[in-house]
């Protein structure tokens, strides 16, 4: 992905969220929810918005309070991801 490219596919960011974090498997699925079905304590959850924020954008503290799920997670980076591009 270039700087100027657009966000990442739901699928690549599974993907990358995988490598970055080291998990076996994220279900490609919006709705699976980080602490029940992944196992995210608060510390995976901000280990998780670091290496998200390393893809170029900066979560506000209500973007990180509002996820629940990996679909919420996504639906943030996109918005913030789009909002840097223009």
């Amino acid at each position: 992905m270039t700087a100027a490219a657009s966000a990442l596919t739901f699928d690549e960011f599974c993907d990358y969220l995988e490598r970055s974090l080291v998990l076996d498997h994220v279900p490609r699925n919006p709705a699976i929810l980080l602490a029940v079905d992944l196992g995210f304590d608060s510390i995976s959850v901000l280990e998780m918005t670091v290496a998200v924020e390393d893809l170029g954008v900066e979560f506000a503290e209500s973007d990180i309070d509002g996820f629940r799920r990996i679909g919420d997670v996504y639906a943030a980076y996109v918005r913030l991801r789009h909002e840097s591009l223009t």
